[in-house]
């Protein structure tokens, strides 16, 4: 079968251990989702488990080691996912025994913790965004709109401060939707229709 834009071809890595695995052969299923409420992008992999240099994959493949998913779609080949093993679980399935693995981006640390800050007034979106991003390690690349805000005191869940406490400010004020999303590990806030074909 041949790679289009009707039917992209996939293709897995895993970074384990420090070494890069080529997972493809042994992937069985790939579902690729974004969770309304949720700013992490999450892909569910199935592996049939193969040994690979006289190992399990399972014995491999732990939690926390990275992943990266590519497509072809017969012009480009390209990244479409990179992100972490967040859970694993092994079981028997059709007569063969199958790892299935959860994946996020690296928003999901950003979805799962929790933080506390304050910004004096006067204080843009963009810088709001760019402090909280500079203290979680996050690269951020941040092309919506921007609004000068009187003081913030934000508490809580990190992505509910970031879309409830401090983007849907500036939607409301300026009528314009945004969209969040990570692309090689950048935290990517745009409007929306803003992206390419």
């Amino acid at each position: 079968m041949e790679a289009s834009q009707a039917c992209p071809i996939y293709t897995a890595f895993v970074i384990a251990g420090g070494k890069k695995y080529d997972i493809t052969p042994a992937v069985v299923e790939i579902n690729i989702s974004d969770q309304k409420g949720q700013i992490a992008k999450s892909v569910d992999i199935q592996l049939v488990n193969v040994l690979v240099d006289n190992v399990w994959l399972t014995s491999i493949i732990k939690v926390r080691d990275r992943v990266f998913l590519y497509a072809d779609d017969g012009t480009t080949k390209d990244e479409v996912f990179r992100g972490y093993v967040w859970t694993r679980s092994y079981r028997s399935d059709l007569n063969d025994w199958c790892l299935r693995l959860r994946c996020y981006d690296n928003l999901i640390y950003l979805q799962e913790s929790d933080d506390s800050d304050y910004f004096s007034d006067g204080k843009s979106t963009k810088d709001v965004m760019q402090s909280i991003c500079d203290k979680w390690g996050i690269k951020l690349d941040y092309t919506y709109e921007s609004i000068t805000n009187s003081k913030l005191v934000l508490r809580g869940c990190l992505s509910d401060i970031i879309t409830d406490d401090v983007l849907d400010l500036v939607k409301d004020r300026t009528g314009t939707k945004y969209v969040i999303l990570s692309e090689k590990d950048t935290m990517i806030i745009r409007p929306v229709a803003s992206n390419k074909t």
